[in-house]
């Protein structure tokens, strides 16, 4: 097939325009509301624990998401789920609108926002493999991580000007207009059914649950991947999210400019990635592309621990530079990284069972967030610099090493299945 095909797929774009609006829109609000937060509190650790309380119901929740995306018609799912968000943003608007906008009701709405994301992420995942073709998944893949970068680039920006010259009440429109944008797309998006269940109660919700459980880790490549992605995840994201801005502000004591710079040019590179898959990856080896990358990202960090160990005495400058060098790269091959796992999910788990891997996949991903910051702020904190960018760098090899091993004997055991059917 064209390389194209897949923006020809009509259900497959009104998928994307609808994703990319809500986006958009909760991107501009999470933005303002960080900085309204600060404004009213003058606290970081108030806005740390909107984000502590935002992650928590995804994490009770999220299983539960998992067997209802499987049980019941996921197009309804997530229909009805965006216009319970843009009711939940309009009650919002409606509290500003008094001058009686406070942290409780910040709180509430992050909780009852993240306990529908907890049972909309499932849902979601779900609709790219059952409405593209498989040979099409990493064009898909591809297009929906560039429309991500994308949106996460321009909200902050967007949210910055509107908040400037308007208010906090036009960007709770905003958002609860790219909702209903995104549910009226979505309407209209042909997504096969599955067999419904006959039975909705405790006993059948517990035997689902087990068969995805038992399904996401009786299949070696599937089990293996997902213990990949949690310590990919913890690894590297802690290293962004934190360690990289020690080092730069406390570290180096660069510029706030220098540091805007170096957010800029990383993510350019989350952007650069998806363009890359999209032109160059098409109908290669899957497996080979997640393994090389992994390989890529382990060298790139291999240099990061030794830029910043005490034998080197170069300016610092230099290490700056070396460094947005690094950060662009990394950041490049993570979107490789995302877009070949995605599509290995997607190709080995069955219709009936991706609402409930997804929703486990989803689970580790979130909890590998608190766990990474607090294990690699408190070596920040107390340890070299480098030594903690050495225990990430270790963990992405290592993660490599274990793929590898566990692809291996994959495809030796589809070896000797293909052996055993031709001598039949």
């Amino acid at each position: 097939m064209n390389k194209i095909d897949v923006v020809k797929n009509k259900n497959f774009i009104l998928l994307m325009i609808g994703s990319f609006a809500s986006l958009v829109g909760s991107g501009i609000q999470s933005f303002a509301l960080s900085l309204y937060i600060l404004k009213i509190t003058g606290s970081v650790t108030q806005f740390a624990t909107v984000l502590t309380i935002g992650i928590i119901p995804r994490l009770i929740f999220s299983t539960i998401g998992g067997v209802f995306a499987d049980w019941f018609d996921r197009k309804k799912i997530i229909v009805y789920l965006d216009i319970a968000r843009g009711i939940i943003i309009c009650g919002l608007l409606a509290i500003n609108m008094t001058g009686q906008l406070g942290l409780v009701h910040i709180y509430v709405s992050v909780i009852l926002l993240s306990t529908i994301s907890a049972f909309f992420s499932p849902a979601i995942a779900t609709v790219i493999p059952t409405v593209v073709d498989r040979e099409e998944l990493m064009q898909a893949n591809s297009i929906n991580s560039l429309l991500s970068g994308t949106g996460q680039l321009i909200a902050p920006i967007i949210g910055g000007l509107l908040l400037s010259f308007s208010s906090l009440s036009v960007i709770f429109v905003i958002n609860a207009l790219s909702f209903l944008l995104s549910g009226i797309m979505e309407c209209f998006i042909k997504i096969p059914r599955i067999n419904k269940k006959t039975k909705y109660n405790l006993k059948e919700f517990g035997k689902s649950f087990k068969e995805g459980l038992e399904f996401t880790f009786q299949n070696r490549l599937l089990s293996i991947l997902i213990v990949c992605c949690f310590m990919v995840n913890l690894s590297l994201y802690s290293i962004f999210s934190v360690g990289l801005t020690f080092i730069l502000k406390v570290f180096l004591s660069v510029s706030d400019m220098h540091y805007g710079v170096f957010e800029s040019i990383v993510v350019s590179g989350s952007i650069m990635g998806p363009l890359i898959a999209i032109k160059m990856l098409k109908g290669r080896k899957l497996e080979k592309i997640y393994s090389k990358s992994l390989l890529i990202i382990t060298l790139l960090m291999s240099l990061m621990t030794f830029i910043v160990s005490p034998i080197v005495t170069i300016n610092t400058f230099t290490v700056y530079l070396v460094l947005c060098f690094i950060g662009f790269l990394v950041s490049l091959i993570v979107g490789l990284v995302n877009i070949s796992m995605n599509t290995i999910f997607q190709k080995q788990i069955p219709n009936d069972y991706l609402g409930r891997v997804s929703s486990v996949v989803g689970m580790l991903t979130a909890l590998s967030v608190p766990i990474g910051q607090m294990m690699f702020g408190y070596m920040f904190e107390y340890l070299n610099v480098y030594i903690p960018v050495f225990v990430a760098m270790s963990l992405v090899c290592f993660a490599k090493i274990l793929f590898d091993l566990s692809n291996g004997k994959n495809l030796a055991h589809e070896h000797r299945e293909t052996q055993l059917n031709k001598q039949e």
